[in-house]
């Protein structure tokens, strides 16, 4: 390699560290979720099991990841579910911030279950892909116990008097939220509901479908445009490396 190649490889790299320097201030990526900037909006997008970031979605780092400027939060979720804790924390934040007069925007995309409907019904504006499922049960719990019978016993009752108290809090949440009763939204919860769009339209889990981008909006067009010059360079630049 001599040393215009060199020269030229640096140059490369140095561009390459200011476009990466300057998408940090626009996006961030941690905790199993996603979310970037757009104008005074921000897109975060919540995707995988709700697991404190063993693997998927960690809700403490979604928290310290959102921002405080944003006049908006748009949060795309699809999600199986996981821990209920992890859920509650999320509702939690986002009604906090629509209380202090952030839009909350939630969407439901593939799939929304478990303690990823807690998350979804934090928006005010709530709506879902048409192939989307929605699904809500009883929280589930698992017991690990070592002791004589009493001990297990005792542990065994303080596990179904939280698993208990869970139920109430997450029944509540759904009634509150789609205007069940509490008694339809608890029944809803015991029987492992599932919903299609068309359900959980009716049911009051989000006002209706997505809509998809307007492919006549000047921004689409922008984007795909942009998109297109990309390609063909990469394509150019390809075809001279290869001679």
């Amino acid at each position: 390699m001599n040393r215009t190649m060199i020269e030229a490889a640096l140059k490369k790299l140095h561009r390459q560290c200011k476009a990466n320097a300057d998408r940090a201030e626009r996006e961030y990526e941690e905790g199993g979720f996603k979310a970037a900037m757009n104008g005074d909006e921000q897109v975060v997008e919540l995707r995988g099991v709700f697991d404190g970031g063993w693997w998927g979605v960690d809700a403490a780092a979604v928290i310290a990841g959102l921002s405080d400027k944003a006049k908006t939060i748009r949060v795309i979720i699809d999600s199986p579910g996981g821990f209920v804790d992890e859920g509650r924390s999320l509702y939690s934040e986002f009604r906090a911030r629509a209380d202090k007069g952030q839009a909350i925007i939630t969407e439901g995309r593939g799939l929304v279950a478990s303690a990823a409907v807690l998350p979804l019904l934090a928006g005010d504006e709530r709506t879902m892909e048409e192939s989307t499922l929605v699904m809500v049960h009883n929280p589930w719990g698992f017991l690990f116990s070592v002791g004589d019978a009493d001990e297990i016993r005792d542990d065994a009752a303080k596990m179904v008097k939280q698993l208990e108290t869970y139920t109430k809090s997450y029944a509540k949440v759904v009634a509150e939220r789609t205007g069940m009763t509490q008694k339809a939204a608890t029944e809803a919860l015991k029987a492992e509901t599932w919903y299609d769009s068309d359900d959980a339209i009716d049911n009051g889990f989000v006002s209706g479908l997505a809509s998809a981008p307007d492919v006549d909006d000047p921004a689409v067009v922008d984007a795909t445009a942009k998109t297109r010059e990309k390609m063909a360079a990469a394509a150019l630049q390809m075809k001279r490396t290869l001679g």
